[in-house]
């Protein structure tokens, strides 16, 4: 046993070592990169680090199941590492679950309320969802959002985009995503602020939801 715990320095000196040299390699070789990461988790499976680094990179690549796995073990290795919280938002968005990634967005935020990348995540988890159940409630009335549509979403609707829209050009600016993925988040959010006033005034036809909606989802 004492041999053993005299090795825990080694291993997470070794660990920690591995991880630098692939936070120096994704430059230009992500695949390099990841494969330090995981001998630096073989070496101290408890790094919520090298989970984060490693999750990061399946984001990436486009492994999203993969990413969401690492990302959530990160995050229950450490609660308080802010930028697990901005890239497991992404994946969960990318995934459609947006329960998902606007709950762990509105956490991220409570602990860092300064981050911009979650208070995006969440205006466009919320935008999303909001826009789905505007679509589908037009479906069921007929071809426009009249009163009777926005009566029956209680005003929330509108307060929703509102909100999510002043959200997203908040976070205009003020940092970049920390992945490699488009955005039009400041345009999105100008939509978002043009179609709140719209509903403010009148009927809006359900087609006109749907490039937001392609939008929110590309």
């Amino acid at each position: 046993v004492q041999g053993g715990l005299r090795s825990l320095p080694s291993l997470f000196v070794r660990s920690y070592i591995q991880r630098q040299i692939g936070a120096f390699k994704y430059r230009n070789c992500w695949g390099c990169a990841a494969e330090h990461w995981r001998r630096a988790l073989e070496l101290h499976p408890q790094s919520a680090s090298s989970r984060y680094l490693l999750g990061t990179y399946h984001l990436r690549e486009g492994r999203l199941e993969d990413a969401k796995a690492e990302l959530q073990a990160s995050l229950r290795l450490d609660p308080d590492f802010k930028a697990v919280y901005a890239n497991l938002g992404a994946v969960l968005l990318e995934l459609s679950e947006l329960h998902s990634a606007a709950e762990v967005s509105c956490r991220g935020l409570q602990r860092h309320p300064r981050t911009p990348q979650c208070a995006q995540n969440l205006a466009l988890a919320r935008a999303r969802f909001i826009l789905a159940e505007m679509a589908a409630a037009g479906n069921r009335e007929g071809s426009d959002l009249g009163s009777g549509c926005r009566v029956a979403l209680a005003g929330a609707v509108v307060e929703g985009l509102a909100e999510a829209a002043a959200q997203l050009r908040a976070a205009r600016g003020r940092a970049r995503p920390l992945v490699a993925r488009s955005d039009g988040f400041a345009s999105l959010g100008d939509l978002l602020s043009t179609l709140a006033m719209e509903l403010r005034e009148g009927p809006v036809e359900v087609g006109r939801l749907q490039p937001l909606i392609q939008k929110l989802d590309d």
